[in-house]
């Protein structure tokens, strides 16, 4: 054992001290250990947050286009569905407008066929009244007249031509 002792080292053959090597073993050990637990550890989570954050960020991003699109095609049928609405309620309106010039149209009608209808009763009224007067006046001519040619004639001719009237009117009348 001796000999190993007096024998320099492979490392010392080397150039290296042996004591220095593993104190520098241990120093790199430590700042390994070190490295090892306060910055490689945080920088692997800080980095892994990161890159989970960017996971999350691309599936919301995705999550958007989706809700975006889906909210396009809700606002095209709700634009087409509020068109066809307004379609059909241009439509009843018109309906509704058409309907009522309609009734109009026969309750003027209707007035008007009432207010000839009495138009055309009193003037046959007022015909009538006329055609009494005229009656009236033509028996005043003709008694007048008659009374002339009367006053003319003998009793027997007249009583004659008073019988005759009197038949004429009843066939008339």
């Amino acid at each position: 054992m001796t000999e190993a002792l007096t024998q320099p080292g492979v490392l010392a053959s080397l150039g290296v001290n042996g004591k220095l090597f593993a104190a520098q073993l241990v120093n790199f050990a430590v700042i390994i250990f070190v490295v090892w637990k306060w910055v490689y550890k945080p920088l692997l989570k800080t980095m892994d947050a990161r890159e989970q954050k960017i996971v999350d960020g691309l599936s919301h991003a995705e999550q958007a286009k989706k809700i975006l699109a889906e909210s396009e095609a809700k606002q095209t049928e709700m634009l087409k569905t509020a068109r066809q609405e307004s379609q059909r309620m241009v439509e009843a309106a018109q309906q509704e407008a058409e309907a009522e010039r309609k009734r109009l149209m026969a309750e003027t009608s209707a007035e008007l066929e009432r207010q000839l209808a009495d138009v055309r009763e009193r003037l046959k009224g007022e015909k009538l009244a006329m055609m009494q007067t005229v009656k009236n006046e033509v028996a005043d001519l003709v008694l007048a007249a008659t009374e002339k040619v009367a006053r003319s004639m003998d009793a027997k001719a007249q009583h004659a031509l008073v019988t005759e009237a009197i038949s004429e009117l009843e066939t008339s009348v």
